[in-house]
């Protein structure tokens, strides 16, 4: 039925009001099936026994392919599969962090190596019994850990539609986000070390000479044997041991000298750079490194900030606003050879100044390590959202809050601790 005609026009008016109920009602996955079934149940009236209130009959059409699809199928609703999903994707991050170190390295092997039984058993050095036991007793623990962090709808949720391929594709998106390539200076040290040659326990001294023993000769006139001249003989052989020796020490000194060298630069290439000294908590760390912060790569919006932190850093972080400041941009500071952490640069419009805010999250704080840990009383702080921990440290004003398992903490050097807290609305 061409879109022009006038019986047509009616029903597709209405199509974007199918398609939104229709995605209430299933999800994404199968809103056009039945938006495409309440049409097909539509056409089978002629139009002219079609009522006046086409929108409303339209429904009706719509919720009697949906009843129909229920009863054949039987099967939870995909809105509220997709619901789980998104719970899943924010708190799974932060129930994966809890877990013990064991289970933790069991998930990782699961979720990213995919090592069935046997192989899992053969890392574990453990039986395929044993191993199978410790996968199952490390997704529990996850899947309580996740309960943990939720309450109410969110709880029943995820008891009745998280299920097992749902959370099993979340936790693996999560740390592939999460980890990266091992760094090209690795590379080439682990290439480097696997072409040394096994070390030569061949003995490398000359073999001492051999000199034939000198016969004397025969007197030509009385037949005894010639005297020798001792003294030049001797003279002889004192010169050729004396230049013998003095050889071996060159080439033992020189030996020496060049094993002690190849040694120095086998150090200097090998040896591990040395680790910064440990600051004693996030704030210390994030006042003592906020000069550090890359120029920023500008943004318009904190729509363009969202869309640049989620392909760059594969988070969903909802930008804060900081009242009489304009964001300028989103800028990263540079933890380890394969480690950033994302921060917001806002402009102050009434100080002049600069306002940072790092976005942490539990699991950039695990990869970090004891460079930058939450002391009790700001871990205490944070347990309730929207509680913030107000400091000064370093010359720097320092706030650090909660939303969900983001853990921002805004640095300025130029406003006292409470007025950021407040322009940040805390």
């Amino acid at each position: 039925m061409p879109e022009s005609s006038s019986s047509s026009r009616p029903l597709t008016q209405h199509l974007d009001d199918l398609y939104a109920l229709a995605y209430v009602l299933v999800g994404t996955e199968r809103a056009e099936t039945l938006v495409t079934e309440a049409y097909r149940r539509a056409t089978a009236t002629p139009s002219h026994e079609r009522p006046d209130d086409v929108r409303s009959w339209m429904i009706r059409r719509l919720l009697a392919a949906y009843t129909a699809r229920q009863d054949e199928e039987g099967r939870t609703p995909t809105l509220r599969r997709d619901a789980a999903r998104q719970t899943a994707e924010r708190v799974v991050p932060v129930a994966f962090a809890t877990c013990a170190s064991r289970e933790r390295m069991i998930l990782t092997l699961d979720v990213m190596l995919a090592l069935d039984d046997a192989a899992l058993a053969h890392a574990l050095d453990a039986s395929p019994e044993t191993a199978r036991k410790e996968r199952d007793a490390a997704w529990e623990s996850l899947r309580a850990a996740l309960r943990d962090l939720l309450t109410g709808p969110e709880r029943m949720l995820a008891d009745t539609a998280l299920t097992a391929d749902v959370l099993h594709d979340t936790l693996r998106n999560h740390l592939a986000s999460d980890t990266r390539p091992a760094p090209t200076s690795l590379r080439s040290d682990i290439a480097a070390l696997l072409r040394e040659p096994p070390a030569d326990a061949s003995d490398n001294e000359e073999p001492a000479d051999e000199e034939p023993a000198d016969e004397e000769p025969a007197d030509e006139t009385s037949g005894a044997p010639a005297r020798a001249q001792p003294s030049a003989s001797r003279s002889s052989s004192a010169e050729a041991d004396a230049g013998l020796s003095w050889r071996r020490i060159l080439l033992g000194a020189l030996s020496l000298v060049l094993l002690g060298a190849a040694v120095y630069v086998f150090t200097l290439s090998f040896a591990p750079t040395p680790a910064p000294e440990p600051d004693s908590t996030l704030t210390t760390f994030s006042a003592r490194r906020v000069a550090a912060v890359s120029a920023p790569t500008q943004t318009d919006t904190p729509a363009d900030a969202v869309r640049l932190l989620r392909e760059e850093w594969k988070r969903r972080v909802n930008v804060p606003s900081v009242r009489s400041a304009s964001l300028v941009g989103v800028a990263h500071l540079t933890v380890g050879s394969n480690l950033e952490v994302p921060a917001l640069l806002y402009a102050d419009s009434i100080d002049t100044g600069r306002i940072t805010v790092f976005a942490y999250n539990y699991a950039l704080l695990d990869r970090i390590g004891d460079r930058a840990q939450l002391d009790v009383d700001a871990q205490e702080t944070v347990r309730e959202e929207g509680r913030a921990v107000v400091r000064r440290v370093l010359d720097q004003s320092v706030v650090l809050w909660r939303e969900r398992d983001d853990l921002f903490l805004a640095v300025a050097s130029h406003l006292p601790p409470d007025s950021l807290r407040s322009r940040l609305g805390l």
